[in-house]
């Protein structure tokens, strides 16, 4: 299953957070600052390149830190639902989203991955794991 990391920004003043998949940092939250008490207070921004198009990216923004959270992790598992890896090796992988698309859809068809009921991730089969091995 695709994993999400965070870690404080180190270069930034107000509270915000790096969301990594693997080695590839694919979003971040933050806190907004200069915004009214009335409006939300928190943003995320998810997106990668190389490895999907610039028009991928998604944003928005959420009342507090948790709902910015699980806003931002659906919208990273959709843009990175088509391929097949989710680490370092996507920045390295020229393939289209098409061609990520058909590989997934190899995968499991030949029971090397299984897809949650959700469609939202995929997980490695035995199978798979022993091609790896």
């Amino acid at each position: 299953m695709t994993t999400l990391t965070r870690r404080r920004d180190p270069d930034s003043r107000d509270e915000a957070w790096l969301v990594f998949c693997g080695d590839v940092h694919v979003g971040t939250i933050g806190m907004g600052s200069g915004n009214p008490t009335g409006g939300d207070q928190w943003s995320w921004h998810c997106g990668f390149y190389p490895g999907s198009n610039p028009g991928d990216a998604a944003n928005g923004t959420a009342a507090d830190f948790e709902a910015a959270r699980a806003a931002l992790i659906c919208a990273t598992m959709k843009l990175i639902e088509p391929r097949p890896f989710a680490d370092a090796e996507i920045a390295a992988f020229k393939g289209s989203p098409a061609e990520y698309g058909a590989g997934l859809k190899l995968a499991i068809e030949r029971g090397w991955l299984w897809m949650h009921e959700s469609g939202t991730y995929v997980k490695l089969t035995d199978a798979g794991a022993g091609l790896l091995a």
